[in-house]
């Protein structure tokens, strides 16, 4: 096994009103990865992809060293996964439960994280990003627009949410040109 534990190439998805396009993204063994993006971006369709939720319609994916599909069983007894839609407790508030997905999440994230497992998760909450995350995918419309060291990203005074607005801004210019 090399020491990648995400490898994409190529992959999309395409849906009636959303196609996510020739996605290439490798996550480094313990590593932690934030997916950001706007809602609809794809963040989440990457995410299912990955762990075998939705299917790819073209490109390759490979986890911890196998192939997805085909080795859906083995790589989903080693990887865990928290989705956004989760059912409520009854009886306890809109806050509670946001307090919830965010910090105890975070909590355990950052816990993974110190044991050397790798962490890929997505967040609208660019402070969130910056105090876990390793490197950073920025996805707009579908696209990986941009990609690296979050350290890069947010430092000298930029938030991880001004990073991502230059980005944006910078592959519109290329796609123009």
């Amino acid at each position: 096994m090399d020491g990648m534990a995400v490898r994409l190439h190529d992959v999309g998805k395409r849906y009636a009103h959303f196609a996510l396009k020739g996605v290439d993204l490798e996550v480094a063994r313990g590593r932690a990865l934030g997916v950001v993006g706007q809602n609809g971006a794809g963040k989440s369709t990457l995410l299912r992809i990955v762990m075998g939720l939705v299917r790819a319609d073209g490109g390759t994916v490979e986890v911890l060293g196998r192939a997805m599909p085909a080795e859906e069983r083995a790589i989903k007894r080693e990887v865990g996964f928290v989705s956004e839609d989760m059912a409520l407790y009854r009886g306890a508030t809109l806050r509670w439960h946001m307090d919830l997905v965010r910090l105890d999440v975070l909590r355990e994230l950052a816990a993974a994280r110190r044991d050397g497992r790798t962490v890929i998760f997505s967040s609208h909450r660019g402070d969130d990003v910056a105090g876990l995350a390793d490197d950073v995918a920025f996805i707009h419309a579908g696209r990986v627009v941009g990609r690296g060291p979050a350290a890069a990203f947010a430092g000298s005074g930029r938030s991880i949410e001004e990073a991502f607005v230059e980005q944006v801004r910078g592959s519109a210019v290329g796609r123009a040109a």
